[in-house]
């Protein structure tokens, strides 16, 4: 008996051979055909279109993985760009300020110096 409750019979030599065979015949036409994912049979008696088929997979799936990648490169690079133009702005906002701090620096001490000479 089995673990599943039934029983098991040993099998005689003529079933053993049928067997075998069947299984040789099941072999074989597999070893000829393969079931793809778009559940079409393809004959492998054929290499010359099945070496095609396979390189143009490969080509598709490289192309794809490039075009990915090529995808997240750009993005990656438009997004350093305007982080560094955000960045430059500010930094010549910054000297703007600065330049205008100098500015009003320049004209108080002008002013100053107008004002000191004129009480002479």
């Amino acid at each position: 008996m089995t673990s599943g409750g039934q029983e098991t019979k040993p099998m005689n030599a003529t079933e053993q051979v049928t067997t075998r065979s069947d299984t040789t015949q099941e072999l074989t036409t597999t070893s000829t055909q393969d079931l793809t994912s778009s559940s079409r049979i393809r004959n492998f008696n054929n290499p010359t279109l099945d070496y095609n088929t396979i390189q143009e997979t490969i080509t598709n799936n490289i192309t794809q993985t490039i075009h990915q990648m090529m995808e997240a490169l750009t993005n990656n690079l438009k997004g350093l760009i305007q982080e560094e133009i955000k960045n430059t702005r500010k930094e010549e906002t910054k000297q703007q300020q600065k330049h205008t701090q100098i500015q009003r620096l320049i004209r108080t001490q002008e002013a100053k110096y107008i004002s000191h000479r004129q009480v002479r």
